[in-house]
């Protein structure tokens, strides 16, 4: 839900603080399970669903097509390292 939400949002980390803090008002997430979640948010799930899909022929895109989306992904790498930096700092290094 954390991934949807900010990648839409050009990796804006309030709207994770905001997330996260809603869900911890309700359970508390320990430090071990807040790293397992870091270690998933750094996961380029989005690289890896495009490349799947072009190869495994799941999705009728053409090479060209392909490229553009893997740009347009590529295109949010400083965002998203902002974010990754932002979340370790307030919920992993603190």
């Amino acid at each position: 839900m954390i991934v949807k939400a900010v990648k839409h949002s050009c990796w804006c980390s309030n709207i994770a603080n905001s997330v996260i803090q809603s869900y911890m008002d309700v359970r508390p997430i320990s430090k071990d399970e807040m790293s397992l979640l870091y270690g998933y948010l750094m996961f380029p799930q989005d690289f890896y669903d495009i490349t799947t899909a072009y190869y495994m022929r799941t999705r009728n895109w053409d090479e060209d097509e392909f490229t553009e989306k893997l740009i347009r992904r590529a295109e949010y790498k400083d965002d998203r390292e902002r974010f990754l930096s932002e979340f370790k700092s307030k919920w992993i290094d603190k």
